[in-house]
């Protein structure tokens, strides 16, 4: 009875009045109510460590516990696919054109072959009336012989001086300057693909990009259809893609995207609306019983291939550019619609990914590839992408907690700058700047010029040579 007493009387001080009158039942559902409901509200550091990160904690462990019963399911329907049927019965060529759902790739030997990565880098300087970007893009070039590798770079001999300073003047919104920064990069590195193929002193056999072989997505596009210079941009950097398509076709070239990082789900949505058919043809209680639409929504791809593919192998190739798996038919057709781009200026190509797991602490990669429609045929794309793979493994799997290939890394290196370098370019704007000023000042004196309005500077603006910081940076709050 005592113990019952100290129960209530721990209850009373924490639950409201009204609840003390409740039984012990409803205390505890009131108390889990308002736990949940506490987690919504504002909090105390105290609670959030004593309440919320032990839920979190909680959850984290009860969904790895559900991903995992819902990968052996997936499993079991990998292995019913590949042993009594075809991908074909439940997948179109357009979506997977390969037979199997895994695929085991054998390291490729790598003599005679010349390897190309290119990669870059930017980093802008924000101001309250401008803003300035610097960017630099590399080609790494390895020539693999069975003497060893030889390493060489594009455009000069140490792969470091090839760099452009952008600025922007207009008063346009940080959404538009950011997307014009960036199809600045991704334009940048791709005229220097286009470059280097077009001007070999040996035959290349690959070209790795650094994340996708598709343009820039620029979604927000239809919400700003005042930026005729950015879709103008956006135009001259899709042409700049085909162009390197068509050259890299021409010269018989491997073009490969090698994206890192990705949250994709192309694959899980195509696997989820098929899965009622593969549950109905396996029969299985079991999976039937599964809240596997639920369930399927916490995967990307690359956490679903991370749970199923083995150490040296991928994933089936699958499609990336029909308009239910990819927003580049929805992004040609807004180009079209405010500007004279034609918008079957990529209609010509498919485009295709898949999933490699080349060592055992890190994700997988993903392996984006391209291909002309006229050589739409299941056994060539078979025979391209398990080639591309073959030639990546070994590149890959260097280092057993990092699949990068390794001239991708060194590309990302060597290209990589640092805000120090935007601040050497700045110091040396500033110094021009202050000479430019005492310039005018000399004309203004020495040749009587009406000072009315030319010497209205304002005080504030020449203190700051006209590069004034926002105020966070002129006085951190």
């Amino acid at each position: 009875m005592e113990e019952e007493g100290a129960s209530d009387q721990s209850h009373g001080n924490i639950l409201p009045e009204f609840v003390q009158n409740l039984s012990l039942n409803l205390k505890k559902k009131y108390e889990v109510y308002h736990q949940i409901d506490s987690l919504q509200s504002a909090q105390s550091l105290d609670r959030i460590f004593s309440v919320v990160i032990p839920e979190y904690a909680k959850d984290i462990v009860e969904l790895e516990s559900k991903k995992n019963q819902l990968m052996h399911a997936f499993q079991q329907m990998i292995n019913y696919i590949e042993s009594t049927s075809d991908v074909s019965n439940f997948f179109s060529t357009d979506e997977i054109p390969e037979k199997k759902i895994q695929y085991r790739i054998e390291p490729k030997s790598l003599d005679n072959l010349v390897i190309a990565a290119v990669d870059g880098s930017f980093v802008r300087k924000c101001y309250t009336n401008f803003e300035f970007s610097l960017f630099r893009a590399i080609s790494e070039v390895y020539s693999f012989s069975d003497l060893g590798v030889d390493i060489s770079y594009y455009p000069v001999e140490n792969g470091i001086k090839n760099y452009r300073l952008t600025r922007i003047l207009n008063n346009i919104t940080d959404q538009i300057t950011t997307s014009q920064v960036s199809i600045d990069r991704a334009f940048m590195e791709i005229t220097l693909a286009n470059d280097f193929i077009t001007k070999p002193k040996k035959h290349i056999d690959m070209v790795i990009l650094d994340g996708s072989i598709l343009t820039e997505p620029l979604n927000l596009l239809s919400d700003i259809p005042q930026s005729g210079e950015l879709i103008a941009s956006y135009s001259k950097l899709i042409k700049e893609y085909k162009k390197l398509y068509k050259m890299c076709d021409l010269q018989k070239i491997d073009l490969v995207g090698v994206v890192k990082d990705t949250r994709s789900s192309t694959f899980r949505k195509l696997l989820s609306r098929r899965i009622p058919q593969i549950i109905a043809k396996l029969n299985d209680t079991n999976l039937m019983q599964l809240d596997y639409c639920k369930l399927m929504e916490y995967f990307s791809d690359l956490d679903l291939f991370h749970r199923t593919l083995d150490i040296g192998e991928r994933s089936c190739a699958f499609s990336i550019s029909s308009s239910g798996n990819s927003w580049i038919p929805r992004q040609l057709e807004i180009l079209n619609s405010g500007s004279s781009i034609d918008h079957r200026s990529l209609a010509n190509y498919w485009f295709f990914a898949c999933y490699m797991k080349p060592v055992p602490f890190d994700y997988p990669i993903r392996v984006e590839f391209h291909l002309n429609k006229d050589n739409f045929d299941p056994e060539f794309i078979h025979t391209k992408i398990q080639r591309m793979c073959e030639i990546l493994y070994p590149l890959c799997s260097k280092f057993p907690d990092f699949a990068v290939p390794i001239p991708q890394i060194e590309a990302h290196l060597r290209t990589k700058l640092s805000k120090n370098d935007m601040h050497m370019v700045i110091q040396f704007l500033t110094k021009q700047i202050n000479e430019e000023l005492r310039n005018y000042s000399k004309n203004v004196i020495f040749n009587n010029q009406e000072v009315q309005y030319t010497d209205k500077f304002d005080d504030f603006l020449i203190k700051n040579n006209f590069l004034v910081p926002k105020r966070r940076e002129r006085m951190p709050l």
